[in-house]
C-alpha cells in the first residue's frame, strides 16, 4: 500500500490557533488520491491532531485529467482542458518537466493510460537519452 503522509506544515500562527496542514495520500476505490487538509491539534492533548477537525482543502486523482497546470508570471494556474460538470471532480497530469536522476516521480493513480511516472513523456525521453550516454 502506497499510502500514507507525504508532507507537514504548521500555520503561522500555530501556538495559538492549533493549525497544521497534511499531504498525504490515500486509496479510494483501487485509486491513489492526494489529499491536502488543515487539522487542529486536540484539544485534550495538543501534541495530537484531531481527526474531526479536518478541513479537505482539495483530493486529487490523477485519473482521465480535465484540467492542466501552467506557471504563469510565478503563479500556478489550473486550466479546464474540457467542460467540466458541476459537482466533477479536478483532475490534471502532473506532467512534471525537470527531472533529476534520483527521482523518478512514480504515478500510483492505477489508470490504464497512465505511464507510471509524473514526468511529461518528452521528459521521459531527455532522462532516457541521458542514461543512454551515461551508460
Amino acid at each position: 500500500d502506497d499510502s500514507g503522509l507525504l508532507n507537514v506544515a504548521f500555520h503561522p500562527g500555530f501556538a495559538t490557533n492549533g493549525y497544521f496542514y497534511v499531504l498525504y495520500m490515500s486509496d479510494f476505490n483501487g485509486a491513489y488520491n492526494d489529499n491536502l487538509s488543515r487539522f487542529r491539534t486536540n484539544a485534550a492533548n495538543p501534541n495530537l491532531g484531531d481527526p474531526a477537525s479536518e478541513t479537505i482543502f482539495y483530493s486529487q486523482s490523477d485519473r482521465d485529467p480535465n484540467c492542466e497546470t501552467d506557471e504563469i508570471d510565478g503563479r500556478v494556474w489550473i486550466i479546464a482542458i474540457r467542460d467540466i460538470a458541476a459537482g466533477e471532480e479536478i483532475t490534471y497530469d502532473y506532467n512534471l518537466y525537470d527531472g533529476a536522476d534520483d527521482d523518478p516521480a512514480p504515478c500510483y493513480c492505477r489508470a490504464k493510460s497512465c505511464r507510471g511516472s509524473m514526468f511529461s513523456p518528452e521528459e521521459l525521453e531527455r532522462l532516457k537519452r541521458e542514461q543512454e550516454q551515461i551508460a
